[in-house]
């Protein structure tokens, strides 16, 4: 049996305290708050879509792992949540269209502002600019990944081993939907699926006052510690505790043009700007150089034109000094 294991993208608690937002100057308190606030934009961008729930689950890996490679200075999190929920539509097999998630997201976003739900144009230049936007962090999302988008959830995990254990619905009901919140902390980056997945049968468990067998002990069965359940709950348990996740911006504003986008287009104006002069250049040689021109050319009739126009002006106009005088041969005359 050949065994392939690609899920191994995972970090350290120093190394998360250390990440590219802190090194910023981002609070600690804003970075939590701002996760958390863009797995709720995913949950809910994903629910308006209606995409599955594994497509929803993929989306908030993808956005805690992006925020381990990237800053929130220099990405906003609105602009990383729409598109890690449209890459995770891609991954799982159930795309959407890029219009309806930039339609959804714009209305959860005005909704959100308690601004007017007016709909997305998909004709104007704003619609052009967020799917520019979209596209590029895409491209920068799957590079700072080296396309290692593998994320394996602890949902099965969960109902597996309750099922083994002779778990009821009414607890496989609860460590589904705390299986579902978990992903709003760093858990996903931190710790493999079989831990958060023992955690929260932990932590389901003592929240309906179920007992488990711990002779022998059955979070072992996935090689995972007991100080790993502990830390795994606890972090959910905190999460219940902070209040409601709020937008606070920290860096540019969501959907505007990078710096790099600005730069391509100003190098795309001026090669345009330089290919039209080049050809000015080119007619007016043509123009303005009678030796190394063709007499029979459309540049060289216009100008004999011209010269034939100002001519007869001269002359309607009495000017008898320049108007050339035609001297009358005389006869022949014989001896």
């Amino acid at each position: 049996m050949i065994y392939t294991n690609i899920d191994n993208f995972y970090v350290t608690k120093e190394e998360l305290d250390n990440s590219p937002s802190h090194r910023a100057g981002v609070e600690p308190e804003v970075v939590t708050q701002l996760r958390t606030y863009g797995c709720e934009l995913i949950q809910e961008g994903g629910c308006l879509l209606k995409l599955p729930q594994v497509v929803m689950a993929t989306g908030q890996v993808l956005f805690h792992r992006f925020y381990c490679k990237q800053s929130m200075t220099e990405y906003d999190v609105k602009d990383v949540a729409t598109t890690c929920c449209w890459l995770a539509s891609k991954l799982e097999e159930t795309k959407r269209r890029v219009r309806d998630v930039l339609a959804v997201f714009h209305r959860i976003y005005r909704r959100r502002e308690g601004r007017s739900l007016e709909p997305l144009d998909i004709y104007s230049k704003y619609y052009e600019t967020l799917k520019a936007e979209l596209i590029r962090v895409e491209r920068i999302m799957l590079r700072s990944f080296g396309f290692i988008v593998h994320v394996e959830h602890p949902h099965k995990l969960v109902l597996n081993h309750l099922h083994l254990l002779g778990g009821g619905n009414l607890l496989m009901q609860e460590a589904w939907s705390l299986a579902n919140d978990s992903l709003r902390t760093t858990l996903c980056v931190r710790f493999k699926s079989e831990a958060v997945a023992c955690g929260i049968i932990f932590m389901a468990a003592r929240r309906l006052q179920i007992p488990l067998p711990e002779d022998p002990p059955w979070w072992e069965l996935h090689n995972v510690s007991w100080g790993e359940v502990v830390e795994v709950a606890s972090e959910v348990y905190a999460l219940y505790q902070r209040p409601k996740a709020t937008y606070e911006p920290v860096g540019k504003p969501a959907g505007a043009p990078s710096p790099g986008a600005g730069q391509w287009q100003c190098r795309a104006r001026r090669r345009q700007r330089g290919a039209g002069g080049g050809a000015h250049a080119k007619v007016g040689s043509l123009r303005v150089g009678s030796r190394g021109t063709d007499d029979h050319s459309p540049l060289r009739a216009g100008e004999r034109q011209r010269d034939i126009g100002r001519s007869s002006a001269r002359g309607s106009a009495g000017d008898e000094r320049k108007a050339p005088r035609h001297t009358p041969i005389p006869p022949f005359r014989r001896n």
